[in-house]
């Protein structure tokens, strides 16, 4: 079920060839959830089970998601935010550290590396998505050119 927008969710926006896909989403909702709905969004939409050509995914783990390098320009290329495997040991090794330090009240445990915020995305990111076997991400982004009056504004005629 889609989290319902409230003041607390964030929103999302999920970019692949030309489509973008805004979900709102709970900041530490793991990125397994975060991709279900997509995958429940993207299906919702297909009228033949495809977007841009390819077969939708029968499961969310076959769609992998990316932040923008530079958020100012998302020309820059895109870099993955789900934590890999070693990501995920480091941080029960450090659980395990810090619950063994003995007296005293612990560290407030962290959001973790597999949600929005742990990743340091921001309310508004955009991400990119792509299907398992496709090659790169292919994302659009829209160029605004000055209009032919040097960027003023046209009159109203």
């Amino acid at each position: 079920m889609p989290t319902k927008p409230t003041a607390t969710t964030w929103t999302l926006l999920f970019k692949s060839h030309t489509t973008t896909i805004l979900l709102h989403v709970a900041k530490d909702h793991t990125f397994t959830h975060i991709k279900s709905e997509l995958l429940s969004a993207l299906k919702s939409r297909s009228t033949d089970g495809h977007f841009n050509g390819l077969p939708l995914p029968t499961s969310p783990d076959e769609i992998s998601l990316a932040k923008s390098i530079d958020p100012q320009d998302l020309t820059q290329g895109w870099e993955g935010v789900e934590p890999s495997e070693e990501d995920e040991e480091m941080d029960r090794a450090i659980e395990q550290l810090d619950g063994a330090k003995g007296k005293g009240k612990g560290k407030a445990k962290g959001l973790g590396q597999d949600c929005p915020a742990g990743a340091g995305l921001r309310d508004g990111a955009v991400l990119a998505f792509k299907f398992a076997g496709e090659d790169g991400w292919v994302v659009s982004v829209p160029v605004f050119e000055d209009n032919e009056l040097g960027g003023e504004e046209a009159e109203a005629g």
